[in-house]
């Protein structure tokens, strides 16, 4: 991680390592003007997919490794009001990777770079240093991705959400949150590939379906420790989330036969910490979840950086 005197521009630079594969992670994002703008590049020596249908089966394969980029631009445009905070912000990414599709149609390659155009809205109370979020919020998501090449294989898809949250008072600087997305995906008849999901979610990962609606209920608080190591690690606290979730899956057009609920409860509980006497604050913890969905329990680790 590094950064001007400003502030205004900062680097990162990342490895990661899972199920065999090596990743190396690079993302530039500048501030100093508008819109800010952010780039990422992932590389991945796991194969990229280069997919070919032969006798009505899907055939992939590629010798060269994952490549992927992200470009954002976004405006945060921010009004103040007394103890209450209200955002506007905008934003366009473009998404860019080697994975490709064969069209027997045109004869070449289409490549699954696709477009999201996203306003999200925020009003939230000030909420101080001890406090993990909001005392009392709400917001809105809308966003709508769309293919860069031809819509012949590649499908369309658009997300809507809404969340809010308050303090309850059952534990110190606790709050409880509610978030319902819904997402639709424009299939047509010559449909081959699904973009990856624009809904995000902790139970539920690699579901795909033409409608999906989603509810989750956060519950968090802080358990605070003041805790330090001299010369290795500064512990402030310990930040506790427990979750419920819901995905509803409509699978066909035509009958809701094949439609399919899943759910899901979890424990998140991550040390915000500052180590080696450094000012540069990590969130670190694990996320343990317990799903119907295929694939969906597991213990996961969970590490950030809060104001980046």
């Amino acid at each position: 991680f590094t950064q001007n005197d400003l502030g205004t521009a900062y680097g990162q630079l990342g490895y990661s390592y899972h199920g065999g594969y090596h990743a190396l992670h690079a993302r530039f994002t500048y501030s100093g003007w508008y819109p800010i703008v952010s780039l990422q590049l992932d590389y991945n020596d796991e194969t990229s997919y280069r997919s070919i249908a032969r006798n009505d089966t899907l055939f992939r394969h590629s010798p060269a490794p994952s490549l992927q980029g992200r470009l954002l631009a976004y405006v945060p445009l921010q009004y103040r009001r007394q103890a209450w905070t209200t955002q506007v912000v905008p934003s366009l990414q473009f998404y860019l990777d080697n994975n490709r599709w064969y069209s027997k149609l045109s004869k070449r390659y289409e490549y699954s770079n696709f477009m999201l155009w996203q306003l999200q809205l925020s009003t939230a109370r000030d909420k101080a240093q001890r406090d993990i979020k909001s005392p009392l919020h709400a917001g809105m998501t809308m966003g709508v991705m769309h293919p860069l090449t031809r819509e012949l294989y590649y499908t369309p898809q658009s997300l809507f959400s809404l969340y809010g949250g308050t303090h309850l008072g059952i534990l110190s600087n606790d709050v409880l949150s509610y978030k319902f997305a819904a997402q639709r995906y424009y299939l047509n008849s010559t449909t081959r590939m699904l973009m990856r999901p624009l809904l995000s979610s902790r139970g539920f990962e690699g579901i795909y379906a033409k409608k999906m609606r989603y509810h989750a209920l956060d519950y968090t608080f802080p358990l605070n420790m003041d805790l330090s190591i001299p010369n290795i690690v500064y512990i402030k606290r310990l930040e506790t989330t427990l979750f419920a979730e819901m995905l509803h899956a409509q699978q066909s057009l035509v009958s809701r036969d094949e439609d399919k609920t899943y759910r899901a409860v979890g424990l998140e509980a991550s040390f915000n910490l500052c180590p080696l006497r450094i000012n540069f604050a990590l969130n670190i913890g694990l996320r343990a979840t317990l799903s119907d969905a295929p694939a969906g329990s597991g213990v996961e680790m969970v590490l950030n950086v809060p104001y980046l």
